[in-house]
């Protein structure tokens, strides 16, 4: 119909529109939104508007490409990190000059701030911005949007740098600045700071931290960053983060952790505590296997003495390939009494206590 056929045709334009290959992924944030909705909700709904108005204005300028909005924060794509350290730095800039509403004014989150020589440091709503550069792993057109979404573990990444940041500051991973940092003369010499190098929530690899402000904006200070840590994660940490890490990972995760050109290699006689935590869930997933290979075994063993599989397996039956507990499924001739003389009543799982592999893993 006229209707898909416009739709396709949408589509066709926003894909050829967006940024490819390695990209500059930014995202933004308001500091304190939902305690400004709160305290008076009017004042927010106009200065969400101003606020809306200033970034999508700037897009085209900076050669932005707008991915898509969740409530008051944006994620921007750009080609390069010049451009995207570029919009990030005339935001910041542009934010201090804009008619909020009086009441937002009075809000410590809003108030006016002026520095040692009287210039303006804070006025309004108080954006984080945090990016990083690097490679997707995939796109897709979101239909909701109605533009092209970015997907994979550098856009992950981008997203822990701006949850790092605080309201008014700009922190950006060391791929972006390893690449602006010739360049900063053509930024307008913006006021620069190396924050440190670390742990990001959910993510292995460490990450140099460096801030980024408008020259007029260098006297504004900031706490510590938040949500991260100068210590490696362990794997509890990094399977309660929202990503959890599935086994196939470990391998990856591995080597890339004895990879890292920015952790220091531990002495051969002493691994590192991660390092070993990564091997022992190796161990278990080993164990796993074994447990399953020794579960089809036993199902083998069982048909060859007629012992219906439904009486064994008591956990689940497959009929037809689907998933079904219902007793109903059990034969009529099973009895419990059958149950407990097999031989091979036996779980999988008690039989696996003395298995090789336990041992290994409970002598290490």
């Amino acid at each position: 119909s006229g209707i898909n056929a416009e739709y396709g045709n949408h589509r066709v334009f926003e894909m050829t529109k967006a940024p490819k290959g390695e990209v500059t992924f930014v995202f933004t944030d308001i500091q304190s939104s939902s305690l400004l909705w709160d305290w008076n909700p009017e004042a927010m709904r106009m200065a969400l508007k101003i606020h809306n108005n200033l970034f999508t204005s700037t897009f085209a300028r900076f050669h932005g490409y707008c991915v898509r909005t969740e409530g008051d924060s944006y994620f921007v794509a750009f080609q390069n990190p010049f451009d995207g350290v570029s919009w990030a730095l005339h935001l910041q800039s542009e934010l201090i000059k804009q008619d909020w509403p009086s009441d937002l004014l009075t809000h410590k989150e809003g108030k006016e701030v002026r520095g040692e020589k009287g210039q303006v440091l804070w006025r309004g709503l108080r954006i984080r911005i945090g990016m990083h550069h690097g490679s997707y792993y995939e796109t897709q057109f979101s239909a909701s949007s109605i533009h092209v979404d970015y997907l994979g573990p550098q856009v992950n990444r981008a997203a822990r740098v701006n949850q790092i940041a605080h309201g008014g500051q700009i922190c950006i991973s060391g791929r972006v600045w390893n690449d602006i940092v010739d360049r900063l003369p053509k930024l307008g010499d913006p006021v620069c700071k190396e924050l440190g190098i670390y742990y990001l929530r959910g993510l292995l690899e460490p990450e140099k931290i460096v801030q980024i402000l408008p020259k007029e904006l260098g006297e504004r200070t900031f706490p510590p960053p938040r949500d991260c840590s100068t210590t490696p994660p362990t794997i509890e940490e990094l399977s309660s983060s929202p990503k959890r890490l599935t086994p196939p990972m470990l391998g990856t995760i591995k080597q890339g952790f004895l990879s890292s050109p920015l952790l220091i290699t531990p002495p051969k006689d002493k691994p590192s505590p991660l390092l070993q935590e990564v091997e022992k869930e190796e161990k278990i997933e080993i164990i796993e296997k074994e447990r399953e290979r020794e579960k089809i075994q036993d199902n083998k063993m069982q048909k060859s003495h007629s012992v219906p599989a439904l009486s064994y397996t008591s956990s689940y039956t497959k009929s037809n390939g689907n998933i079904n507990n219902s007793p109903d499924f059990l034969p009529h001739s099973t009895s419990i009494s059958n149950q407990a003389a097999s031989p091979t009543s036996q779980s999988p799982a008690d039989r696996s206590v003395t298995s090789p592999l336990k041992k290994v893993l409970l002598s290490t």
